[in-house]
């Protein structure tokens, strides 16, 4: 078996997610795929070069090279090599992400375009936060609707749970596409995300899914009075600073805060 496959083996037993293992196996294979030869002995160059080939952003270039380290890593830590090819190659610099949450009037009109089962999904992003892996991983058991108050659970990255209070929107959109028992969508997460891109795109939206879920970070952190911890728990972030890229400050209340600035 390939180097790449033992590497990914590897990863399993590390108890890495399954989406990083997935990406880091395409990105493994792609690279070995180019250079036409066991990527344990390329060179520095040829995988510049692959990447250079990549028509992609800042961002994916980093994970790209970070994915390629973490085989070369693995490799010596193995004893099959003696050094990594990627410490010579320069990482992008990464710009600060900013809050990017769809427009209230899109969501809205959103929701009221969308049939009973996308309804539901776009309610699941926009009312608890929930990331595409987490609508496609939702049961019927976790929706606690029983309970004072009524919660949510949404099972994500790494297998990782948490709890969310259950909207009364979403409770409502949800009833209607509840089967008795099981899962509640039988869908794979990139389905999910193509049905919700797809319906977005359809009402004239340039949103993504993803979207959804900046604005109910941002929407938490307005209503709760900027209560970032709030925010933190109830998105599943282990930092704040990862929380912060979510939630949009409000601009025109910014503005007015400035303006009663005085001395």
């Amino acid at each position: 078996m390939s180097s790449i496959h033992h590497h990914l083996e590897d990863c399993r037993r590390r108890n890495l997610s399954p989406g990083t293992i997935e990406k880091r196996g395409s990105t493994l294979r792609r690279c070995e795929q180019y250079i036409e030869h066991d990527l344990m002995s390329a060179t520095t160059d040829e995988l510049v070069e692959w990447l250079d080939g990549q028509d992609v952003g800042a961002k994916t270039r980093y994970a790209y090279i970070s994915h390629l380290s973490a085989f070369y890593q693995w490799l010596i830590w193995a004893g099959d090599a003696e050094h990594d090819p990627t410490v010579r190659i320069r990482r992008p610099k990464l710009r600060p992400n900013l809050p990017r949450p769809i427009a209230t009037p899109d969501l809205a009109h959103a929701l009221e375009q969308a049939d009973p089962v996308t309804r539901a999904m776009l309610c699941l992003a926009a009312y608890a936060g929930a990331r595409c892996c987490e609508v496609a991983n939702l049961m019927v058991d976790d929706v606690l609707d029983y309970m004072s108050p009524p919660v949510i659970v949404l099972s994500g990255k790494g297998g990782k749970q948490r709890v969310v209070p259950l909207h009364p929107v979403l409770a409502d959109a949800l009833r209607p596409v509840m089967p008795r028992h099981g899962s509640v969508f039988a869908m794979p997460a990139w389905k999910v995300s193509h049905r919700i891109g797809g319906h977005l795109d359809a009402c004239g939206s340039t949103a993504t899914a993803h979207q959804l879920r900046h604005w109910f970070a941002t929407s938490v952190y307005e209503t709760s009075g900027g209560d970032l911890r709030m925010v933190q728990e109830l998105l599943g972030h282990a930092s704040p600073a990862t929380t912060a890229i979510y939630t949009a400050w409000s601009r025109s209340r910014a503005a007015g805060v400035v303006e009663r600035l005085g001395v």
